[in-house]
């Protein structure tokens, strides 16, 4: 249980759960410590990649940037986390 200052947050690089997030991390509104130079949507599986350095290959929901509000604007894509260093 944390303290009331320090919600519960999940850190995807080490697959834990916390109180707050370490250094250098912000917490989403999802609870998901994410790195502050992370790009804001993931438009890419490269950006995917950064945020969560643990995600495996698969099919993942990615934001179109061209689109007004990238958070209304999803498409399906496969990315390849693994391979040749993954983020593709």
């Amino acid at each position: 249980m944390c303290q009331k200052q320090k919600e519960c947050s999940f850190n995807p690089d080490s697959a834990t759960f916390l109180c707050g997030c370490p250094f250098g991390y912000s917490r989403t509104s999802a609870g998901v410590c994410i790195p502050l130079l992370a790009p804001p949507f993931n438009g890419d599986c490269a950006d995917l990649q950064r945020r969560y350095h643990l995600a495996g290959s698969g099919l993942y929901s990615l934001q179109d940037w061209s689109c007004s509000k990238p958070e209304n604007c999803t498409f399906p894509a496969y990315c390849e986390m693994k391979l040749l260093g993954g983020g593709w």
